[in-house]
């Protein structure tokens, strides 16, 4: 037996492998509803304080979370109208508040 029929024997067992495979999997559930798309991630609308929410607003839309970054700390804290050491505080602490939310969702 030459290279080239070994190897294409090979495939043929391969395609039959797959195959057998194929017929022992069951096919999804047909969902024939349509509705709002969940996330499966809820999270409390008290999870972070205002100020947080605000720090977290301002960083989106100033694109501090952008790769890469195109807004920095002082953005943020230009648009809350404090110092960059305070807005960093509030973003650290809101995005340590989320990690931790998002580590314990099960």
């Amino acid at each position: 037996m030459d290279r080239h029929q070994r190897q294409f024997e090979g495939a043929c067992a391969a395609d039959l492998a797959v195959d057998l495979a194929h017929d022992r999997i069951e096919a999804p559930e047909r969902r024939d509803q349509v509705g709002e798309y969940d996330r499966g991630l809820q999270l409390s609308e008290s999870l972070l304080t205002d100020r947080q929410q605000e720090a977290v607003r301002a960083a989106i839309d100033h694109g501090y979370y952008e790769v890469p970054r195109s807004g920095s700390v002082e953005d943020v804290a230009a648009a809350l109208d404090c110092a960059p050491s305070t807005a960093s505080n509030h973003l650290r602490k809101a995005e340590a508040r989320l990690a931790e939310a998002v580590a314990s969702v099960e």
